[in-house]
């Protein structure tokens, strides 16, 4: 049965996903991708013009929906600044919910890939921080903290939290990790 483009492309980045989580992305090939997506690896440069971009996308559509979240609880008159941040550590750790590879690959390949990012992605990760640093400050920042070192300490801990719940391996919950963050966000802050 032959896919639909958009179901081959949906496919392709999943398959990508997949094998940059197991095998990291310096040592992911095209074909593998291909042969687990179930296509034909010229198909893969149909979509998508080499392994880099596919990584692209995939942070762009990760980034893209955490941030639309985001976006959507700033918005949110209605909610205090504390709760605000709660939501935002929710926002993050539901986008990995259902996806250990996806939480494997963002942890994994992002450090890596940071300082190359221009254009769209790092437009997106400034948006992201921006959001973060504007609701930290909202709720209140303790006089002795820089901002600026706040918000990369609590994306850090967040990510490294990700990092451990998407282990097999791991002795916590995504609850759990939740929790402890929350708590940490609240010791960082007047109101909390």
């Amino acid at each position: 049965m032959r896919q639909k483009m958009g179901d081959k492309h949906n496919a392709i980045l999943l398959a990508a996903v997949q094998v940059f989580a197991d095998q990291g992305f310096a040592d992911a090939k095209v074909a593998r991708i291909a042969r687990v997506a179930g296509v034909a690896t010229g198909s893969v440069y149909n979509y998508f013009e080499s392994k880099e971009d596919l990584l692209h996308s995939i942070f762009r559509d990760m980034w893209s929906r955490i941030l639309e979240a985001l976006t959507a609880l700033g918005e949110k008159e209605d909610i205090t600044s504390c709760r605000r941040l709660e939501m935002m550590v929710d926002a993050v750790f539901e986008r990995f919910s259902d996806d250990a590879n996806l939480a494997r690959v963002f942890v994994n390949e992002q450090s890596f890939w940071m300082h190359k990012w221009e254009g769209d992605l790092a437009t997106l990760f400034e948006r992201f921080m921006e959001l973060l640093g504007r609701t930290l400050s909202d709720s209140g920042l303790r006089p002795q903290m820089d901002p600026l070192i706040q918000r990369y300490l609590v994306f850090g801990a967040v990510r490294q939290l990700i990092h451990q719940w998407a282990d097999p391996r791991c002795l916590f919950t995504r609850e759990q990790a939740r929790a402890q963050i929350l708590l940490m966000l609240r010791s960082l802050t007047t109101a909390g």
